[in-house]
């Protein structure tokens, strides 16, 4: 991805990134808001141009086995707790966005909101290829790419 939008990537331990951007050898580096202020990127890193390319999804999991031995109404009971987890989670991850925000803003790091993803659809067309052979992952790709 990264190749496909003309940088140059480049592997290097988390802990190092903060004095490789401060000593120029790194120009800019991927991550979330909450871990760009965590981290103190803000303060050598200045800009975040925020493209939405990442959303990770949290995953509560449990074993085969262990679902084999739960009651339907337990299993009913597991499904219904994992959909409210989940939305809390992101309540909570959207908070934590805003105040890492807030923070870093207004200690003078500039934020710039992508307004016109086309450009980035555009460059992403041989990762993008490989997917729209199967028609239902064409779909959430087309998906994906329409809640931008």
């Amino acid at each position: 991805m990264v190749k496909l939008l003309g940088a140059t990537p480049m592997a290097l331990p988390y802990k190092e990134v903060q004095d490789a951007l401060q000593q120029k050898k790194v120009d800019c580096a991927e991550n979330n808001m909450p871990a760009y202020e965590s981290t103190g990127h803000y303060k050598v890193a200045r800009y975040a141009y925020l493209t939405n390319h990442v959303a990770s999804p949290e995953v509560l999991v449990v074993s085969t086995k262990l679902w084999g031995q739960l009651s339907q109404d337990d299993q009913a009971l597991f499904l219904k707790a994992g959909q409210k987890s989940a939305l809390l989670m992101r309540e909570l991850w959207n908070k934590r966005v805003a105040s890492a925000r807030a923070t870093v803003v207004k200690d003078g790091a500039q934020i710039v909101a992508v307004s016109d993803f086309a450009p980035f659809v555009r460059k992403m067309g041989p990762r993008y290829s490989r997917f729209m052979v199967d028609p239902a992952v064409r779909g959430e790709v087309f998906n994906i790419i329409g809640n931008q």
